[in-house]
């Protein structure tokens, strides 16, 4: 089974949307895959963290403009710990 606990929305185009959830095992490892759609939903890319030993299902996310003027996604993720992804064009 997969979980999605959040969905947000771009600020700057209601079209794109990203996502991001966890496979319930709790016990092992898993990437932390991002998936966003340019869309509105009707198709979604979905992009692995390079970084394969994190417990990487997002339990969490949250966006902000950050202090670049980029958009920035924030994973908290299953066994702790947070991710940022900043998101440029």
């Amino acid at each position: 089974y997969r979980f999605y606990y959040s969905l947000i929305i771009d600020p700057s185009n209601t079209s794109t949307m990203y996502t991001a959830g966890w496979s319930k095992d709790i016990n092992t490892t898993q990437p932390l895959v991002l998936e966003l759609t340019n869309d509105g939903g009707q198709t979604w890319e979905a992009f692995t963290h390079p970084n394969s030993t994190l417990y990487g299902g997002v339990r969490s996310m949250q966006s902000e403009i950050n202090e670049n003027g980029e958009f920035a996604l924030y994973f908290a993720l299953q066994n702790g710990g947070i991710v940022q992804v900043s998101i440029t064009d």
